[in-house]
């Protein structure tokens, strides 16, 4: 039969779209092997064929081989059942040489698909198992799941699904927790092009709601019952807050929460305690010490107890200065003020905190020294690095500067103030570097000036 030229043509070029279409770079996947690694069509130039069929090659295949993470060259190749001692030819996936794993099939290039391995009892970390060979993807899909609502701990949870809303297979790990918050991953199959994704499933734990505990009050003091727990738990108390009789509140959590009903109990007590305010103490020219009292059985545990005072004769309880105790002991306790300014009348009053309720006691005054005249520089020798107060009085207000010189008139230390009274009752830190010695503390202004010697040490 004559076949002409153009014909043989068109079968010549069929053939070369054919085997070109075939031939080409394929993947490897599995047993030991770190990841998904290329295999090279033709990619030993010395070994491009075997037995009439093309030979795969990767030259630096990364494995994890007895727990050790080495290299090794792979070759994927056809290999005839005389050179394996086999029934049957096989394509073949050998490292170093080796054949470890084979595929039954006569096709003339590397079949794809699941490459079983010829050791089966041989362990991953042996390579054993199978191997997967596929094509290389051009691009990767993620595939897309609806989440799944959170559950409580110990609800049912289905199975996730195996396909995707855009028709990926595959399985996802670890198992299905129902107890407990978990990150599952989906593993698309093989030759898919497609990359693994995760999903978490929040397990929320079944929790009791946590509230502090509100103090007992006195009659008629407002309270609230918080609608948010301290642990995060939203909901709603019955009955209506009642302020003055004792009563035991049921918190309810709102739909949706994994929470259990708690209850409260609000104590509501009558009073029968009084505030007294008492003697002022240690008077100096800017402090004093101011004492107070508690008699009989406050309505709700004392909270907090103190002075308030002013330099308002008559002033409005709560718009003094605060200056809480600490001291608090069998109904006693006092306050000390400082800063105050010399030879001035200050007005007080005794403070209780029960509750909500805050009770005053009775007004009382008291008058701070006045500082000595002229110039006094207090708890000499100083000691380098702590305080020094110094006072003067009988002066007109405008710029001042408070100066330190050492024993040969060198200026060591200035402080600048402006004034507006007419004295000074003033504190500074000594520098600690300077050396022990005599030295000259002056106060000058441009028409001013007055100055005495103190000892550092």
């Amino acid at each position: 039969m004559k076949i002409s030229k153009n014909k043989l043509l068109i079968v010549t070029l069929l053939l070369l779209i054919f085997f070109t279409s075939r031939a080409q770079d394929v993947e490897i996947s599995g047993s030991c092997i770190t990841n998904t690694n290329a295999l090279v069509l033709g990619g030993d130039t010395s070994n491009t064929t075997y037995n009439g069929n093309p030979v795969y090659y990767n030259r630096t295949l990364p494995v994890n081989y007895q727990g050790n993470a080495i290299t090794t060259n792979l070759y994927l190749y056809y290999a005839l059942a005389s050179e394996l001692g086999t029934p049957e030819n096989r394509w073949v996936v050998a490292y170093g040489g080796q054949p470890y794993y084979y595929y039954i099939t006569n096709a003339t290039t590397a079949p794809l698909g699941q490459y079983l391995p010829f050791d089966t009892n041989a362990t991953v970390t042996d390579c054993g198992g199978s191997v997967t060979i596929s094509l290389p993807c051009t691009s990767f899909t993620t595939p897309l799941f609806d989440s799944v609502a959170s559950i409580c701990s110990g609800a049912s949870l289905n199975d996730l699904p195996t396909i995707s809303n855009n028709s990926y297979t595959g399985t996802w790990s670890p198992g299905i927790d129902n107890t407990a918050t978990t990150t599952y991953t989906f593993a698309p199959g093989v030759n898919q092009c497609a990359v693994s994704t995760t999903m978490t499933v929040v397990v929320n734990p079944s929790v009791t709601p946590e509230f502090t505990q509100v103090a007992p009050i006195c009659t008629g003091d407002n309270f609230v019952l918080p609608t948010t727990s301290n642990n995060g738990v939203t909901g709603t108390w019955s009955p209506a807050i009642n302020n003055t009789a004792t009563t035991t509140y049921s918190f309810t959590a709102s739909a949706g929460q994994c929470a259990t009903a708690i209850t409260m109990t609000v104590e509501v007590n009558s009073s029968n305690s009084q505030v007294v305010t008492g003697d002022s103490t240690s008077i100096t020219a800017n402090a004093a010490v101011l004492h107070g009292s508690i008699l009989g059985t406050p309505c709700a545990p004392i909270t907090e107890t103190g002075i308030e005072y002013s330099g308002i004769s008559g002033f409005v309880n709560g718009f003094g200065i605060k200056v809480p105790a600490t001291n608090l002991a069998a109904g006693n306790f006092s306050s000390q003020l400082t800063g105050l300014v010399q030879n001035t009348v200050y007005y007080y009053k005794a403070y209780a905190k029960s509750g909500s309720t805050i009770t005053y006691g009775e007004q009382k005054l008291f008058i701070t020294s006045a500082i000595p005249s002229g110039l006094t520089v207090y708890s000499t020798p100083i000691v380098r690095g702590t305080n020094v107060h110094y006072t003067l009085s009988g002066i007109k207000p405008g710029h001042y500067a408070v100066r330190i010189f050492n024993s040969v008139g060198q200026l060591v230390y200035q402080k600048d103030m402006i004034l507006q009274l007419n004295f000074i009752d003033d504190n500074f830190i000594l520098p600690a570097k300077l050396p022990i010695g005599l030295y000259t503390l002056q106060v000058f202004n441009p028409t001013f000036k007055i100055q005495k010697s103190m000892m550092v040490q």
